[in-house]
């Protein structure tokens, strides 16, 4: 029973490097009943980037479309094929919680004060704004490592990614047949297993300036990213809640020697702190 047409959406395809590669693949080595029934989406809430996707990929056959919108309000019917991210949920914005004298707080920056000449934002906690905080802390606690869990709320706090679950209820809703690939970086299991978060005062939230990796989120405002570590685990269960069902975590090398893409002498090019989320 094979679809008509199969998708292959792209939620913030970047400058449209992987659409590229994916697209030349198909092309080359697709059999041509499955390259003519692809129509390739891209989900992009950047202008800026959906011309640079648009350069990128304008000498491809194969028909691309764009929807100018945030992947967390995806609205699309009926989907048969597949939806594709790469690093995307950790490039939310998130809330920080922190748990303090036994109630829980959420992390908000004021205005620097007016005698500071460095312009340094001033952090304080307060009580969250939204009840989905809460309920992210909850599922959390009973889904991660406990200690882990604790760890974070009592120390730096706990990156609260609720975008990353009305983004899994969007992708559910839209999907009528198919899977869900996602490629990001973070912890596999109940508590990370590749990096030592306790040696980084932000622990979850890593800050990357125009010298690479570091700057001070309080003070660069504006000229800094900011992303956070994405937990394989916190994903599936939002997800299962909206009918989707993980199928595996991988690292990316053994996710292209499971498929039959590389071979064992490929697999050191890849990095071994990213995985697959399928």
């Amino acid at each position: 029973d094979r679809p008509s047409v199969f998708y292959i959406v792209e939620m913030g395809a970047g400058n449209g490097t992987m659409a590229k590669n994916i697209l030349a693949s198909l092309r080359a080595e697709g059999p041509q009943e499955f390259t003519s029934a692809v129509r390739y989406v891209i989900i992009e809430v950047s202008p800026e980037l959906a011309e640079r996707q648009k350069a990128t990929l304008a000498h491809e056959a194969l028909p691309v479309t764009w929807i100018q919108t945030s992947a967390v309000n995806i609205q699309l019917n009926d989907i048969e094929g597949v939806f594709v991210s790469n690093e995307l949920s950790s490039a939310f914005s998130v809330h920080v919680a922190k748990e303090r004298g036994g109630e829980l707080k959420e992390l908000y920056l004021t205005a620097p004060h007016p005698d500071d000449s460095s312009g340094r934002f001033i952090a304080v906690y307060d009580t969250p704004s939204c009840e989905a905080i809460y309920d992210y802390v909850r599922m959390f606690k009973r889904t991660m490592d406990r200690a882990y869990a604790k760890s974070l709320l009592d120390g730096p706090g706990l990156p609260v990614n609720t975008a990353s679950i009305r983004w899994q209820e969007g992708i559910a809703k839209s999907l009528r047949r198919g899977y869900v690939i996602t490629i990001d970086y973070g912890s596999k299991g109940s508590k990370p297993d590749w990096h030592s978060y306790q040696k980084s005062d932000r622990a979850s939230i890593r800050t990357y300036n125009a010298q690479g990796r570091g700057g001070d989120l309080l003070v660069d405002v504006g000229n800094i990213d900011i992303t956070s570590d994405v937990h394989a685990r916190m994903l599936s269960a939002h997800g299962s809640e909206f009918g989707l069902e993980l199928i595996g975590v991988n690292s990316q090398d053994q996710f292209f020697r499971n498929v039959g893409c590389i071979g064992e002498s490929d697999a050191k090019q890849f990095p071994q702190n990213s995985s697959f989320f399928v």
